[in-house]
């Protein structure tokens, strides 16, 4: 017996079966007399909902994992390149693989007996999408021993402190649902057949077979389930990025085809501004000779009372010496 193998055995049970497991190994290891190893399984940690979940996909679904990893490789190199176009496509489907596989983790939580909450779903998806950020967080969650959700702000290293019971260990063994419902129904018939006086062990061993190899059929049929609807959403995303591409283009084209007008009514417009600020000239001389000429008007009318005025004196005075 060895920490890690006992980790590894802990990590993968039911949230429920945890803690009587880890104290019943403890001391195990305290009656071998491997009291330092008894003391360093005693302080492994339960795991919490979303954890247990992660560390779940990590195990059955390890190719998933790789997916996440593999996709967070590649944003980075996009971002490295600067290439703007193949970083909004992989953001795209960075979103969609990761709420499809925290959906799997959620479907994978039930079909083992352990279903968790819609925020444990939430952190699923969050601790993904930290691993897919940072790959040291990719790498503790495909240990399958993490204790608690990760996160990540995009910009800082992931936090992995008190995150992943013995991080240095190897990664988790992958195992299926199949075989281990497998090797439960085999358990159960063995000591059934164990129990019941007279009863054919054999037989016992033959149905758990056939229990084994219809469950196995069936989880086959689950994967391709599967496996045909995330081709399906891929699809739909490759799609969506290609009508988005052709709107692009038209959008483009009709820039293109309309930069002549604009540049046409640009050079209209200048020409009328120029018109406007002519015209803005000459009615400022017009006004200007118009200030003027009412200048000289009144100047003239003045001259002629001034005259009138002279004749009337004039007149006057001839009328008195005609009169003498």
């Amino acid at each position: 017996m060895d920490l890690l193998t006992v980790a590894d055995e802990l990590y993968a049970l039911a949230p429920d079966r945890f803690t009587a497991t880890r104290n019943d190994r403890a001391k195990t290891a305290r009656a071998e007399g491997a009291r330092d190893l008894a003391q360093q399984i005693a302080k492994l940690s339960k795991p919490s909902a979303a954890a247990w979940a992660v560390n779940m996909l990590a195990r059955h679904r390890a190719d998933v994992i790789d997916q996440v990893a593999d996709l967070g490789a590649a944003l980075r190199k996009a971002q490295e390149d600067l290439d703007s176009k193949r970083l909004r496509e992989q953001s795209r489907l960075r979103h969609d693989l990761l709420r499809a596989i925290a959906q799997e983790g959620e479907q994978l939580a039930e079909e083992l007996g352990n279903p968790i909450g819609k925020p444990a779903v939430t952190e699923v998806e969050q601790t993904l999408q930290a691993a897919m950020a940072d790959p040291d967080a990719a790498d503790a969650v495909r240990t399958g021993r993490l204790l608690r959700s990760l996160s990540s702000t995009g910009i800082e290293p992931v936090d992995l402190d008190g995150a992943v019971a013995l991080p240095e260990g190897r990664r988790a063994p992958v195992t299926s649902i199949a075989s281990r419902r497998a090797e439960k129904t085999a358990a159960t018939a063995g000591g059934r057949s164990r129990g019941a006086a007279g009863r054919d062990d054999t037989s016992a061993a033959d149905a758990a077979a056939e229990e084994a190899a219809r469950r196995e059929k069936e989880e086959r049929r689950r994967r391709e389930r599967e496996r045909a609807e995330a081709k399906r959403a891929v699809e739909a995303a490759e799609r969506e990025i290609e009508e988005t591409r052709a709107e692009l283009d038209a959008i483009e084209r009709r820039i293109e085809r309309l930069r002549p007008r604009r540049e046409r009514l640009a050079a209209e417009l200048d020409d009328l501004r120029e018109q406007v600020a002519q015209l803005e000239r000459t009615i400022a001389s017009a006004d200007a000779e118009a200030e003027r000429l009412e200048t000289n008007r009144e100047e003239a009318n003045e001259s002629v009372a001034d005259a009138e005025d002279s004749l009337d004196r004039a007149r006057r005075r001839l009328a008195r010496l005609a009169d003498d």
